[in-house]
């Protein structure tokens, strides 16, 4: 899903001069939930699938090993619980959960009600999806080149309630 009001700052290339519009996307609350989005600049179509904006289509965007590992069934799924847990705790030799990292992130970070955040590299979308929690007309957008990822950050997000806005995009090539 991707916030409407986030379309306009959205450009699939850095030439392009504006953002998208909205072509055939189902939206419902203020977000677009499935359908297209449309480039006005190029003309071409988006889709909004599976709970992300696909600026990819079928490039994988992956430019290593490590981020095709991303691309295999269940990455998504196993990635909060297994992975970044285990591998956070090994870093700093002590249980590190996923919210004492929050806890950590929102002090540094100090949301304001109305910003606007972007994840880089979202994976499932921890920091996405509490950032969202803490924002009033503010808007939180996670991009990521991994479509399993951003797939369990979707099915996250919605499991609580929280409506960021989740972008299949390479961060080389930054959509904002």
């Amino acid at each position: 899903m991707i916030s409407k009001d986030l379309l306009p700052f959205v450009r699939p290339r850095p030439s392009d001069t504006e953002g998208l519009v909205n072509a055939e996307g189902i939206e419902e609350a203020g977000m677009i939930l499935g359908g297209k989005v449309r480039s006005p600049a190029t003309g071409e179509t988006y889709e909004i699938k599976d709970g992300y904006l696909d600026l990819l289509k079928a490039s994988t965007g992956a430019d290593s090993l490590a981020n095709l590992t991303n691309f295999l069934p269940g990455a998504g799924r196993g990635y909060e619980p297994l992975w970044r847990v285990r591998s956070l705790s090994l870093l700093t030799g002590e249980p590190f959960p996923n919210e004492r990292e929050l806890e950590i992130i929102t002090r540094l970070v100090r949301p304001v009600r109305e910003g606007r955040y972007l994840d880089l590299g979202c994976s499932a979308g921890l920091y996405t999806r509490s950032l969202s929690g803490n924002l009033d007309s503010g808007l939180a957008a996670g991009i990521d080149i991994s479509p399993s990822m951003l797939r369990e950050a979707n099915r996250r997000a919605r499991a609580i309630g929280a409506n960021p806005s989740f972008v299949r995009a390479n961060a080389k090539n930054l959509p904002f």
